[in-house]
């Protein structure tokens, strides 16, 4: 698969897919050594358990983008 072929693959995910995919790349393949925190790992797990199950709230990014601009106006 090439590398535009994966560019679009995560550009048809939902906006929390597409941030989960960005946070393990990241994650596996960043230089810097920054190691996170206990607290973070934590969160990140609560987050994605809460995605998985359906009990966290999701957004459309048209939804996501509407949401930003009405809240800045």
């Amino acid at each position: 698969m090439s590398v535009a072929e994966v560019l679009e693959k995560v550009r048809e995910l939902k906006p929390e897919e597409r941030n989960l995919v960005l946070a393990v790349l990241e994650q596996e393949f960043s230089d810097d050594t920054v190691e996170l925190s206990d607290a973070w790992k934590a969160e990140i797990e609560r987050r994605l358990k809460a995605y998985e199950s359906g009990e966290m709230k999701t957004y459309s990014r048209e939804e996501a983008f509407a949401r930003a601009r009405k809240a800045i106006k």
